[in-house]
């Protein structure tokens, strides 16, 4: 009987120990640690956005919001009533380091402290579109938080009017064009005759460019669902063919490659009509960007950077370099590549600036591998970028020193970007 009576007490003594586990407060609750889970940061513009998932103990008094502040420790901003589980902090300094933190309060004392989130808030977002695992989503300026996140069958890429806050999204296996808000909300589907592979937006519009294969055609449509003008392409249209607009200088580039060293980059005048002109053979366009502030276009190619400027001219930077991807920084012209000199099986990020004297500054030498896409931010002087890394599914935001800002995983190739 004494070994009975030993074995229930210690049963209940267990049983006891398991329940105060339970309770979220303690700070041996192997979910909660004590402290409020699922807490999750993230900025728009100059307003950081904090949520968490609330915690049902007795007696909960609210929450207290702790803050951070560059290298500063975190200290106390606010409360919160119990029943709130989501803060607003503005305004917030662009481009400075806020870190965040909740912390539940109760008459007991003072409970854990969450696990701290670090934002850097900015004057842009990034648009994304992953074909593959079929999701658009809206990232933050530094790369590291999700904003929104809107599944389709196949989207194929993204363009954006920053206008009018609108994201144009092109479904390549429903052959459709997307016109979205902010919120990722459908305000219009568009059905083509032809399978949607590039877009191009035309701010001034506004409107976008659609490249489709079957038929091989460009449609330019209206943010209310018209036709503002439908012409035939150049040439056959692939998979790999790529699209840039300008509408500064008034042109439309397209670029079609047809073997790893050959292909041709066209460009078509603005207006009904307009005839397209043969702007370079001879190389394999991989991808295009417009160049607004000194004319004409970038064309990331196998065998270098190629800058084809308007007066017809052609001029090749790096040519022992496999160049996946060039974009453009709006505000100065600059050119920021991705791509690998197989000689050396050497990856680099960098940019080629002050047209016409054109400097190769090398951003990121080796330090990354397999980059394959790349989105310049505005501004002046060596500005940030986010890329994409095909080997890890990794998405990399890089600060103008090339400093690493924030990642987000689990992505997949080819991925599309769109600057906010």
């Amino acid at each position: 009987m004494m070994r009975g009576a030993l074995l229930l007490a210690g049963l209940l003594t267990l049983a006891c120990s398991d329940r105060a586990r339970s309770n979220p407060l303690d700070p041996l609750n192997p979910v909660s640690h004590g402290a409020p889970t699922g807490f999750y940061a993230a900025t728009n513009r100059d307003t950081a956005h904090l949520v968490w998932q609330s915690m049902d103990v007795d007696g909960l008094l609210g929450y207290r919001i702790h803050r951070g502040v560059g290298n500063n420790p975190l200290a106390e901003l606010d409360t919160v009533e119990p029943a709130v589980t989501s803060f607003m902090d503005t305004p917030l300094q662009y481009d400075t380091r806020y870190a965040y933190a909740v912390q539940a309060i109760t008459p007991e004392g003072e409970p854990a402290i969450s696990t701290p989130d670090t934002v850097v808030p900015g004057p842009h977002n990034f648009w994304l579109a992953d074909f593959n695992r079929g999701s658009v989503e809206r990232v933050t300026y530094d790369g590291g938080h999700l904003l929104g996140q809107r599944q389709l069958i196949s989207p194929e890429a993204v363009a954006y009017l920053p206008q009018e806050g609108l994201l144009w999204v092109a479904d390549f296996f429903d052959r459709t064009v997307l016109l979205l808000d902010a919120g990722l909300r459908e305000l219009l589907t568009i059905r083509l005759p032809g399978t949607p592979i590039e877009l191009a937006a035309d701010e001034g519009g506004p409107a976008v460019y659609v490249l489709q294969m079957d038929p091989d055609s460009i449609y330019h449509l209206g943010t209310g669902g018209q036709v503002l003008e439908a012409f035939g392409a150049p040439a056959e249209v692939s998979i790999g063919g790529s699209l840039a607009y300008n509408g500064v200088t008034g042109a439309l580039w397209l670029g079609q490659p047809v073997t790893t060293t050959q292909g041709r980059v066209y460009q078509r005048a603005l207006g009904a009509g307009g005839d397209w002109a043969l702007a370079a053979s001879g190389l394999s366009p991989r991808r295009l960007a417009a160049d607004p502030i000194n004319g004409g276009c970038w064309v990331a190619t196998d065998a270098g950077v190629v800058k084809l400027d308007p007066a017809g001219g052609r001029t090749t930077f790096l040519p022992e370099m496999q160049v996946w991807d060039v974009s453009v920084n709006t505000a100065n012209g600059d050119c920021y590549y991705v791509g690998w000199i197989q000689a050396e099986d050497r990856w680099q990020a960098g940019r080629i600036h002050g047209w016409p004297d054109a400097k190769i500054a090398v951003i990121l030498d080796n330090s990354y591998n397999s980059l394959v896409r790349i989105q310049a931010l505005p501004g002046p002087g060596q500005t940030g970028f986010i890329t994409s890394q095909s080997t890890t599914g990794r998405i990399l935001r890089f600060d103008g020193a090339g400093q690493l800002m924030g990642v987000l995983e689990n992505y997949s190739f080819p991925l599309e970007f769109a600057l906010e």
